[in-house]
């Protein structure tokens, strides 16, 4: 099966088919369990059901018995199973049409119920006992038998009665977060209804949670929303953070303290005591200003980082997602739980022998790395910074590492290049936040030929992302200009320990080539080995890049050590060519002469 790549639904119907797509997809019936890993192998996305249908108590299985003109439900062997409803050759619209069906039908049926219910109601409010003659015994025994048997009935109604409560205000809070992302303001309650049908389809009836008043309702849920008065108008809108009072039962009637003299406590009123309107709850008082909670986790999945900054504020918040803590084993599989995407952090910290430690080590401004019964990372900045304030603390970072570079450099002897400070070495190693702090033990770790490698990884991800957004191959003096746009330092060759820019990419023909193209040197992406022929040809490009040393033409600089390894290469295959040539001609001389033979 191939995955095809859709975007996210934005409304019920948009999800419905995809849901549809997704089972029909599939081989045959999928089990409950993995209906979700088959819709992320069809639509290339996550399934979020949550988002437009509401998972109460009774798990998928329960939310997908409320569609069963979309999804059956069935089990096999103890085995929950679900598959489309629909054929398989049915189009969007279609099913869009059999939705509006099955709903108009649900309507029929909740209307057909009320008025049954309410037949029933106007029997039970009859003349009250010794009015009448005594029933007949079968009129006797119904009441008794709802009597005896109806204590478990009873919890159970109570039970969906407080999942019906759940589900109603878990819409409204829908709704409400769709006009906060318009960005509307509060809700008029008279709008309220209107809006509610227009997202999910489905009246707003505050009947089915045992209530008569939709404020009285709203009220119950003061971690969720919240109710305020402007003028004449009545509004609905999403609750603060700092209104953190869990929701009582919506099975349970509540009633403001009584400000008189202690007394001693009522004892509780049953469930179905009151039948009024429950009186508007107290606003609470304003609890003390709080410091600014630490980042919370993200509903859904997120897009992948584009830049270095973006990608720290990734760690950062993840970081503080997590307790403050994430052990360095598991910062990968935490990263995709959170985002919703892996963690390519090679795409912007060059991670070298020093293995995910040693780069983040890089980065202190950022991440802190504390070592205990496992190595666990911290975050370096507190939990109420925003993301300014770590693009300003990653600037700060940056200048004081060029300061040490600089002073270091200062330092410096000419005839020492390769000696370069720490600070400037790790600069290197890691183009986008090195550290300097640990100098000795940074002048043993990143010896020239470990920085001359993570200086050409850093060659390659430029070309790499040149060739993604369908660039050609990059000029050799435009190379510093797009190195330190991408990783936003220098591209230093003496901190490597090289002092001419073709020299040093050649090296590493298995990586890169460069060539001549239209009388400009290029580089690129190394081709696959049957496709590197041109790489033996190269010449040295005429001119200096600015801030790179640039050699000279083959016949204006002298040979170095490489250029003779490479012609006594050429040398060794052009003999080892002749030879086989000559040994053809042999072999065919060979054969004339036997050919001549026969035919004579």
């Amino acid at each position: 099966m191939v995955m095809t790549s859709s975007k996210q639904a934005a409304n019920i119907e948009e999800f419905l088919w995809n849901i549809h797509t997704a089972l029909v997809s599939a081989a045959g019936p999928v089990q409950l369990d993995g209906l979700r890993e088959q819709y992320f192998k069809h639509h290339g996305h996550k399934c979020y059901i949550e988002r437009f249908l509401v998972v109460g108590e009774g798990g998928l299985a329960a939310t997908l018995k409320r569609i069963p003109h979309v999804v059956t439900v069935f089990i096999e062997n103890g085995v929950t199973y679900v598959k489309a409803a629909q054929a398989a050759d049915i189009d969007r619209n279609q099913l869009v049409e059999e939705d509006k069906r099955y709903r108009r039908e649900i309507a029929k049926k909740n209307a057909a119920k009320a008025a049954q219910m309410g037949t029933s109601k106007a029997k039970a409010a009859a003349p009250p006992a010794g009015a009448e003659a005594a029933p007949t015994d079968g009129q006797a025994k119904r009441p008794a038998e709802e009597a005896a048997g109806n204590a478990e009935k009873k919890a159970r109604n109570d039970a969906e009665v407080e999942t019906l409560a759940r589900m109603l205000i878990q819409g409204v809070v829908r709704v409400l977060q769709n006009r906060a992302k318009a960005g509307k303001g509060a809700l008029p309650m008279n709008d309220l209804e209107t809006e509610f049908k227009e997202l999910w389809k489905v009246p707003f009836n505050v009947k089915q949670a045992n209530e008569t008043d939709t404020v009285a309702f709203l009220r119950k849920w003061p971690s969720k929303v919240e109710v305020i008065q402007q003028g004449e108008t009545t509004l609905v809108q999403l609750a603060p953070a700092k209104n953190l009072k869990p929701p009582p039962k919506a099975s349970q009637e509540e009633a403001p303290a009584a400000p008189a003299a202690p007394a001693a406590p009522a004892a509780p009123a049953a469930p179905t005591a009151p039948a009024a309107p429950a009186a508007p709850v107290p606003e609470p008082k304003p609890a003390p200003p709080e410091p600014k909670p630490a980042v919370p986790k993200r509903p859904g999945p997120s897009r992948p980082p584009g830049t270095i900054q973006d990608f720290l504020w990734n760690l950062h918040t993840l970081l503080h997602a997590n307790a403050g803590r994430v052990p360095l084993e598991q910062l990968k599989d935490v990263y995709f739980k959170h985002f919703g995407h892996k963690c390519g952090i090679e795409k912007f910290l060059v991670v070298g022998e020093g293995g995910l430690q040693g780069t983040l080590k890089r980065i202190p401004h950022i991440v802190q790395i504390v070592q205990e019964s496992e190595v666990i990372l911290k975050p370096s900045l507190a939990a109420g910074a925003t993301r300014e304030d770590l693009a300003v603390e990653d600037e700060k970072y940056r200048k004081s590492l060029q300061q040490k570079q600089m002073a270091a450099k200062a330092k410096a002897t000419p005839a020492a290049p390769a000696a370069a400070s720490s600070a400037a070495s790790s600069a290197a190693a890691s183009p986008a936040s090195p550290e300097g702090e640990k100098d000795p033990k940074k002048a043993r770790m990143e010896d020239p030929e470990t920085l001359q490698r993570m200086l050409i990884q850093g060659v390659l991800r430029v070309l790499q992302n040149r060739v993604k957004e369908g660039k050609g191959p990059l000029p050799v003096q435009d190379l510093e200009k797009e190195f330190e746009a991408q990783w936003k330092v220098p591209f230093n060759l003496q901190q490597a320990g090289e002092t001419d820019v073709f020299a040093f990419l050649q090296r590493w023909p298995s990586k890169v080539e460069v060539f001549r193209e239209s009388g400009v040197y290029v580089v690129t992406l190394a081709k696959k080995p049957t496709e590197k022929a041109k790489a033996t040809a190269v010449k040295a490009p005429p001119a200096k890049a600015a801030g790179i040393t640039a050699a000279a033409p083959a016949a204006d600089r002298p040979a170095t050590e490489g250029d003779k390894g490479q012609l006594l290469e050429l040398k060794d295959k052009a003999q080892g060519m002749l030879r086989s040539m000559r040994e053809m001609v042999e072999q065919q001389e060979a054969m004339v002469k036997t050919l001549n033979q026969l035919c004579s």
